[in-house]
């Protein structure tokens, strides 16, 4: 499975969806990760971290949005990626903020 990894963007939001272990767990069990550049700079894992972790770093994250086959988010999609969602993507968002 192909796995996605946006940069969190709303103001004072520090958390990521998969932090650099968590990407390399995916990868170990056969997994593809790419991941945002600097999407991991609010708890100061860098891109090089996501990288020995085992994920590809993109630059633009329409190529995310395009291509996961699943994109972990703490906060849901926002407007960059609610378009270009495909049908296949899934979302893993915050508890806090869904409403029952």
């Amino acid at each position: 499975m192909l796995v996605g990894v946006p940069k969190e963007i709303k103001v004072h939001e520090y958390r990521v969806g998969l932090t650099p272990a968590s990407v390399r767990e995916f990868v170990s069990h056969d997994h593809v990760v790419i991941a945002e550049s600097t999407c991991g700079g609010g708890i100061g894992a860098s891109d090089d971290d996501y990288r020995a972790a085992g994920a590809a770093i993109v630059a633009d994250p329409a190529d995310i949005f395009s291509r996961a086959e699943m994109i972990v988010k703490v906060l849901g999609v926002d407007d960059r990626g609610r378009i270009k969602l495909s049908r296949r993507a899934a979302l893993d968002v915050d508890p806090a903020v869904v409403e029952g």
